[in-house]
């Protein structure tokens, strides 16, 4: 990134971003050339699951033949039904205009569960724009779910909190991009639900638990501590089954709910000296720190004796740079050229 930016569109008409972003993804997923499609979406999951991330979103439609059998695509169908809907292009395309009807009329008829929504951007030009325009097209509700909502004042965070609509923070990316980010005590202050996200690779957090690093920093740094690691863990845990109106189907562990969890070690308390706190060791874990990562019922990534007992035979060992090795089971019978190891 050259210099600050004001809005997407500042970074999306840049050169770099077509010879370092477009051009490679083109090179490794067009089936006329690297054809590397699945590989680059199994990919993508194995990094999530390895920092014990149980779903991710963002996933294009023909990922539906090789994704979902590693971590959880919020995108596609889940729970045996698909009622999540994304936007990621600008809502003040007029062809939007067009398309926000059906949606509210989608909404209205009880067939959304979550909306989520590019919105707010930035800290100038268009993204400052957005909010109005979601307020007049009748989209500023519960369903809606606003991701980055970097250019959200005050006075709409209060809109946002009264509709019971929801944030999805990108904190790196953001100061990145644009020098700051969403007003986040703010927003959890007002009782919104947040959720914290890596944002995409080019310029995002490499997964989560690099991401609550980052958020911990910020709050330490930016925000005066106004944070409790309690309230950062929640963007991870409970905040995310909330924001898309699954809590009664994950984000808890109690019995007849589906089982997207990750087992996270911490080093237990010095002979008479203070316990460790609980809410801080997701924030200080490390991928080494992830003993096992389950999505539906399924011991996916972990520590190679813990997976050696739940999967045996059916998982490969991989090691990594840091010095130490995992178990993952990252193939599926139901899935293209699913027999190619990490």
């Amino acid at each position: 990134v050259p210099a600050l930016m004001q809005d997407v569109s500042d970074w999306t008409s840049l050169d770099v971003y077509r010879t370092h972003v477009r051009y490679p993804h083109e090179l490794l997923t067009n089936p006329d050339l690297y054809d590397l499609l699945p590989e680059v979406g199994k990919y993508s999951e194995v990094k999530a699951l390895v920092a014990g991330t149980t779903a991710v979103q963002g996933s294009f439609p023909i990922s539906a033949s090789f994704t979902n059998h590693l971590a959880r695509n919020v995108d596609l169908s889940n729970f045996g039904r698909d009622r999540i809907r994304q936007r990621s292009l600008p809502i003040l395309d007029a062809a939007f205009a067009t398309e926000a009807g059906s949606l509210v009329a989608a909404m209205d008829a009880g067939e959304v569960d979550a909306w989520l929504v590019h919105l707010a951007e930035g800290t100038g030009g268009d993204a400052t724009e957005e909010f109005q325009v979601l307020e007049d097209l009748c989209l500023l509700r519960s369903e809606t779910v606003i991701i980055h909502g970097t250019a959200l004042t005050p006075a709409d965070l209060d809109g946002v909190a009264a509709a019971g609509a929801k944030l999805i923070v990108a904190p790196t990316s953001n100061y990145l991009y644009y020098g700051a980010t969403a007003a986040i005590p703010g927003a959890v202050g007002r009782g919104i639900p947040v959720s914290l996200s890596t944002d995409w690779s080019p310029a995002g957090d490499k997964d989560l638990l690099a991401s609550l690093k980052s958020l911990s920093l910020i709050n330490d740094t930016v925000w005066g501590s106004a944070l409790s690691d309690l309230q950062m863990v929640e963007m991870v845990t409970t905040a995310p089954a909330k924001t898309l109106n699954w809590c009664a189907l994950v984000g808890a562990l109690r019995p007849g709910m589906f089982a997207d969890l990750a087992v996270i070690g911490r080093e237990p308390a010095a002979p008479g000296g203070d316990p460790p706190d609980v809410y801080h060791a997701p924030i200080a874990a490390t991928e080494e720190d992830v003993l096992l990562t389950v999505v539906d019922g399924d011991p996916l990534y972990g520590r190679p004796e813990w997976l050696g007992v739940l999967k045996p035979g059916d998982l490969e060992t991989v090691a990594s740079v840091c010095g130490f090795q995992a178990g993952l089971d990252g193939t599926d019978p139901s899935v293209p050229r699913e027999r190619v190891s990490f």
